[in-house]
């Protein structure tokens, strides 16, 4: 319901069902947010999102906004900034 609110009105809204695991679920940015009621989520550089299943149409509201389902992948295995600059070193 909060995303229909930020839908607005107009073209037909698209929402992202994310969905995340223990591994990929990112940093909380709340306690430093404008909005601290919000949940916001900052996830690791080069993180991906995997769509899931197909869209789904749902009316929220009166208002009709195309659902979809999406997963997010982190990338574990990428340098830091630290193992790049030595690996350049030599």
């Amino acid at each position: 319901e909060v995303a229909m609110q930020y839908a607005g009105d107009g073209a037909q809204p698209m929402i992202f069902e994310i969905s995340v695991g223990q591994v990929d679920r990112g940093a909380s940015l709340s306690w430093v947010s404008q909005y601290a009621d919000e949940e916001e989520i900052l996830f690791p550089p080069l993180s991906n999102l995997e769509v899931t299943g197909d869209p789904k149409m749902e009316v929220v509201d009166g208002i009709v906004a195309t659902v979809i389902p999406i997963r997010i992948n982190a990338n574990t295995r990428c340098l830091t900034l630290d193992e790049l600059k030595s690996r350049s070193k030599t």
